[in-house]
Formats: C-alpha cells, structure tokens, sequence
C-alpha cells in the first residue's frame, strides 16, 4: 500500500515529509522490521508497518480517504453510559475505564495546513499527518511518550490525571488516577526485570488547553525482551484502565465505536532504537470532515458532567485549526 508521512519530533522545529510503502503486520513484529515507522492499533488489529521511506518535497504527499462508519453518541447518552461506568467501578474490582466518544467536525483546510498549525502551536508534542492506501488519513498532535529506547536504556511516562484550570489545585481524583498507572508502569518493568529504575514525578505539564501529571520512568533492560515489556505496557491504564483485561472488556461493552488507532501508538523505529508516543489527541479525516477522538479516565470519584466537560476541552486541542 502507498504510505505518506509527515512528523514533527518535539526535540526538533523541522517536519520531516516521507513517501513509502505500508504493510500490515501482527501485533508487536514491528521489533523485526528494521528501520521505519510503526502505526500500531489500540485493539492490535491492523497494525501498520512503513518501511522504504524517501523523503519528498510537501506538494508531493497525498491524501488517502477511506470510508468507515463513526458512531457518534449523544451528550445525553454519552452521561448516562458514564454513570453507568462509574455504579460498574464502585461495585466491580475495576479501578479505572478508560471511556472515549467520537466527535465530528466539518473542516475547511487542507490536511497539511492543518499538521502545519500544530507544529506552530504545540511545539512540545509529536506532530503528524499519515496517509495510507485503503487505510485513510490521521492527524494528531500526542503529548504522551509511550516508549523510548536506546540500545539497553529504556524510556517511558505515566501521564494521566486532566485539569482545565492551571491555577485550580490537582483533585483526589486526578492524583489517583495517575497514581494508577504510574503504579502499574513500575510493575511491569519490575516484572521483566529491568534494572536501576529511576522514577521523576509526578510533576505538572501543560499541553495547550488542559493539564496533566506526568511521571518519567529510566531504566535499564538487563535479559528481557523488549517485545514482552511492550505487549505488557500497551495499553496503559492512562488509555485504557485498571486491571487491563477487565477494563478492555468493559470498553468493549460501553463503547460504540472502534477506537482503530486512538490510543495506540506510533513512532520511529530501528534495529537498536525506538521513539514510539501514544496516539492521543487525533483525529481522523475524510475527504468532508474530521473525527476527533475524546477520552477521559474514569473513577468512582468522577462526575459524568465534567467527564463530559473534560472531552470538550480536549477537542479543543484540534477543532480550532479545522476552520
């Protein structure tokens, strides 16, 4: 399939354009690829591999749009389905759901003028646009490192817990949240032994219009193998919940939708190195709007109102660069 991809890397102020090729693969065998960019799905299904990558002027790269059914839920339901979560979390020995709805938006510019606002505006987020054949066309600006690694170091980032208002203190709930996951980080590279963990945060980090806490994990990987602690990070309890198998059912059931590449993740990849982010803060585009992809933890602690006010201010990220 032709593949087209522009990036922006937030250590850099140029986005990098490429054309190649992309190949479907099976979950995690991006590792034996050699060099590239991994589009790897949240459900693991269709993951995508582009390899033979040239880089090309702008007005060389094109757009692909492939039709796919959107399930957009109302305010009203989208409440209900919330309340509903959170009674399941209260009486269930789930600590979190990760619970996301589709918003659709009629854009005006095109696709690249729109990857080209975000790298004005969010100078400290991997930017990009992708366009794949019989795949379609993603836009996203991700505040979130997934997974960073070079030769035996090991990089990753627990990053959950939203406030709108950087004056207002952080809640309970917002300091649990994350806790959650940066607990959960710290298990499992404990369990694949990695070595001399240093733990930074949690600290506060501002990504545009909401606020998040944000812990850094360093490490070393002595024997283990990088696959293993992949397939055992992804996804997070910051994208998906706590304990993950039972959250994943749980998002199954309440979800309308197909998250298809929300909060998987993507990135750059080489025999001894990867730069891989979690796919937040996107949106798919056809060829008359945008589907932006909203999510929100949810806890026993958590309002649905302003679950629902939270997915507002997160739409705000991209909606404004649509017209």
């Amino acid at each position: 399939m032709k593949a087209f991809l522009a990036y922006r890397h937030p250590e850099s102020v140029i986005p990098i354009y490429l054309a190649g090729r992309a190949q479907e693969i099976s979950a995690f065998d991006f590792l034996n690829k050699g060099e590239g960019f991994v589009f790897h799905a949240f459900d693991n299904e269709k993951n995508l591999f582009l390899d033979q990558l040239n880089t090309i002027e702008q007005e060389s790269f094109d757009f692909f749009y492939h039709p796919h059914e959107h399930e957009i839920i109302s305010k009203q339901a989208y409440l209900e389905t919330c309340s509903t979560i959170i009674e399941k979390i209260r009486t269930s020995p789930i600590q979190k759901i990760v619970f996301s709805r589709i918003q659709k938006e009629r854009y005006h510019r095109n696709p690249l003028a729109i990857f080209k606002s975000l790298n004005e505006s969010y100078p400290n987020s991997f930017n990009y646009i992708i366009s794949i054949e019989n795949v379609g066309t993603w836009v996203g600006a991700t505040p979130e490192q997934f997974l960073k690694k070079d030769h035996q170091k090991l990089t990753t980032v627990s990053l959950a817990g939203t406030k709108l208002d950087p004056a207002t203190p952080w809640g309970t709930k917002e300091i649990v949240e994350q806790q959650i996951v940066s607990d959960f980080i710290a298990e499992q590279l404990k369990k694949n032994q990695c070595e001399n963990t240093e733990i930074n945060g949690p600290s506060t980090i501002n990504t545009g219009v909401v606020s998040h806490l944000k812990t850094i994990f360093n490490t070393t990987i002595k024997n283990s193998y990088t696959g293993q602690i992949i397939k055992d990070l992804h996804p997070t309890p910051a994208t998906c919940g706590l304990p993950k198998n039972e959250a994943l059912k749980e998002i199954q059931h309440f979800e309308q939708h197909k998250r298809r590449y929300y909060t998987g993740f993507l990135g750059l990849v080489n025999s001894n190195q990867l730069d891989l982010f979690v796919n937040l803060r996107c949106m798919e585009i056809d060829a008359n709007y945008a589907y932006l992809y909203l999510g929100g933890g949810i806890t026993c602690d958590s309002d649905p109102a302003l679950e629902w006010h939270e997915t507002l201010h997160k739409a705000k990220t991209l909606d404004h660069f649509l017209r």
